[in-house]
Parts: structure tokens; sequence; C-alpha cells
């Protein structure tokens, strides 16, 4: 949200849509009626026709969402990856990710995603708009992180393929 706070004083076209409950998934709980939306929103200087927030949305709504973002920026603690990441990758987003090691495992810097330091706002606002002003290169980079999630877990091949082969076995025949 510090990012967003810096990109709205540089550009008069930027929005934000958020898509998120403001609560705590993983660590210490806030206080009753506190959340980290709520704290960003009393700190910082937002413009709050700009800064669109919406809480989840079905399945649907929320990968339209993202095909037609300009970005998605997904930020974690070493920790792990959300089934969300695989996802805006796989919806073709273009996706500024935390360096982090799990991030690291599904984004390659300026080839699958772009990483950035999640502790730095400048830096965040700064890819965020190299984003908007790079839209060849920022294309190049989904279709990449696109073909690289369905190279890996397309669920032909994976799943679908070892459970035919599965079924084979346990029936007795043979797949190629």
């Amino acid at each position: 949200m510090c990012a967003v706070e810096l990109l709205q004083k540089r550009r008069d076209d930027f929005h934000t849509l958020v898509l998120a409950q403001d609560a705590v998934a993983y660590g210490d709980k806030l206080a009753a009626g506190q959340g980290w939306g709520q704290r960003a929103l009393q700190a910082l200087d937002l413009d709050r026709d700009r800064l669109h927030l919406h809480g989840m949305k079905p399945r649907p709504d929320y990968l339209r969402v993202l095909q037609a973002s300009s970005a998605h920026v997904y930020f974690t603690e070493p920790f792990v990856t959300s089934w969300s990441l695989s996802e805006a990758l796989a919806a073709g987003c273009l996706v500024i990710g935390s360096l982090t090691p799990p991030v690291e495992e599904l984004i390659t810097d300026m080839q699958t995603g772009i990483l950035v330091d999640m502790d730095d706002p400048e830096e965040v606002a700064d890819m965020i708009e190299w984003a908007f002003d790079h839209p060849a290169e920022v294309a190049a980079i989904r279709a990449r992180a696109r073909a690289m999630i369905c190279d890996r877990y397309a669920a032909e091949g994976g799943f679908a393929d070892k459970a035919a082969r599965l079924a084979a076995l346990i029936a007795g025949t043979r797949t190629g």
C-alpha cells in the first residue's frame, strides 16, 4: 500500500483494485475490528477515489480481474506460496512478487514475472510503473509465465495421465 501511495502521487491514471479480506491469515491476530488494510488506510495518504476495495470474489470474477490487470502484486514471507500465485501466472497476469525463496520457485526475474524487495515501496512502485511503460516486454513475460505454468502443472501428462496408468495397472492391462 505504500507503493500505491507513491504511484498515486506520480500518476493521475493509476487505479488500484484490492480483492481481499482484511484479516490475518497467518501470525498474531490483530485487535478486534482492526486489519492491515484498515491500518494502511489510516496511516497513508491514499486517494480513495482511485483505490477500489472489494472483498473476495467468486473464482470466475477473480480470474477476469487477473486477466484484465496490468499487474498482480504477490508478497509472502519465506513460507510457502499459495495457489493464487500459480493461478495468476496461469491466467497470463504479470506478477510482481516478493524476492523470497517460495516465490522464486515459480518466478524468474524478468522472465516469468518481476521480483522485488517487498520492504522497499520505492522499488515496488518503480516496477509497477515500469510495467505500465513497457507493454511489449510485459506481454512477453506474461506469455512465458503462462507457458511455464501450463508446461509444469497441466493435468495432461500429470495427474490425469498417472491416474489412467494406475487404473490400467489395477485392471491388469498396460498403457503406452
